[in-house]
């Protein structure tokens, strides 16, 4: 997993922030299904 960071700013207090951006890539060769199914999942917390 690669994460882009965006927005990054160098603070007052020498700590940095930045938002993380976890960039989704859909692999065809390495899946079941198609990138526009759709899921159809159990909430567990409600079970």
């Amino acid at each position: 997993e690669q994460l882009e960071h965006a927005n990054i700013t160098f603070n007052e207090n020498g700590t940095i922030t930045s938002y993380p951006h976890h960039p989704l890539v859909y692999q065809p060769d390495k899946s079941n299904g198609a990138e526009n199914d759709t899921l159809f999942l159990p909430n567990i917390a409600l079970l």
